[in-house]
This record gives structure tokens, sequence and C-alpha cells, in this order.
């Protein structure tokens, strides 16, 4: 489904290939409490209760972060569930105006294939935002998706990582 968004914004690419059956990854993102273990510790990445136990489509989670030491509320909503391929969360409330994270899991040539697609836009003044983003935003995007490669690296027979990217959007659509 395509919905029209609040603008062109960003695009990350992330990719990596496992040794690791995909259900087990599966198993691992569907689990809140392991978003803690792949995020960075500057964030102060902390879920609140009530936190899930079981995640499917239409699942919220609340957390809360630092970022340049300001404390920030974060609400996602599991808006796409189709195990043990693929989900979708998207932020309700938070730091950004969009972030859509699509998680993708498909196996080829007897590896698990991950691949995350996040499209995202900050809130701010739009003649700025091109600025915030190239000094503030994509390098921390970016860091938090670097570190968790290497965490998923250490926790999982990693077989091969790609670099993780941020482009530019052409297009204001989202898909879902």
């Amino acid at each position: 489904m395509m919905t029209q968004s609040a603008g062109p914004g960003y695009v990350l690419r992330s990719g990596q290939s496992f040794q690791e059956p995909v259900d087990r990854l599966f198993d691992f993102f569907c689990s809140p409490a392991n978003l803690e273990r792949i995020t960075p510790g500057w964030l102060n990445f902390r879920i609140l209760p009530p936190s899930p136990t079981d995640v499917t489509q239409g699942t919220r989670i609340a957390y809360r972060i630092r970022l340049y030491g300001v404390p920030m509320n974060w609400l996602t909503e599991i808006t796409a569930w189709q195990p043990p391929g693929r989900f979708v969360d998207t932020q309700v409330a938070g730091p950004y105006k969009r972030w859509v994270h699509e998680h993708v899991l498909k196996v080829e040539n007897g590896l698990t294939v991950m691949e995350d697609t996040v499209r995202f836009l900050s809130a701010g003044p739009s003649l700025l935002l091109p600025t915030i983003h190239r000094m503030f935003v994509n390098p921390r995007v970016q860091a938090i998706f670097n570190f968790r490669q290497q965490c998923l690296r250490e926790l999982f027979r990693c077989h091969t990582m790609s670099p993780v990217t941020i482009e530019r959007e052409t297009k204001g659509l989202v898909s879902n």
C-alpha cells in the first residue's frame, strides 16, 4: 500500500547474510528486549512498561531514548506482520516526522539474508532539514545501524555484511 507522506525524506538500507535458520533470526527480532541489546549505549534506549511479550500486527512498543542529552519518548506500531519473512514498525509518535522500518528475512543459497529499509524524515523547518539531516540525523542513524550490524555479527554466524547507506528519497511516497 502506498500512502502520501510529509514529502521526500531519506532511505537507509542495510543488509547482512547469516548461516542461521530464518526462524531463529525472526524470533530474535520479535523480542522487544533484544532491541536494547543491539542499540548503542549512547542512546540510553529503554523500553517503557508494559513491554509486550508477544509481537504481532498492531502491537505498540513505547521506548525512551536520550539524544544529545535530550530525553525523547518514541512509540512504534507493528504495521505489517508476515512471519518469518517480513515485518514493519512505524513510528506513531516520536522524534521523527516519519519513520517506517521494514525488516525482510529470506533464504538465498542456503543463507538467511536480512535486509532493512528505513524511510525517515526529521521534524523541523523544511528549509533547514537538508542541513539538519546531513550534519546530525543521518550520521547518527547510520551509526546506530552500523552498531547493530556489528552486534548481530557477534551474536550470529554472519556470512556477509553490506555497507549501511542513506540516500535522499526522490518522491514523498512510503510503501507499507
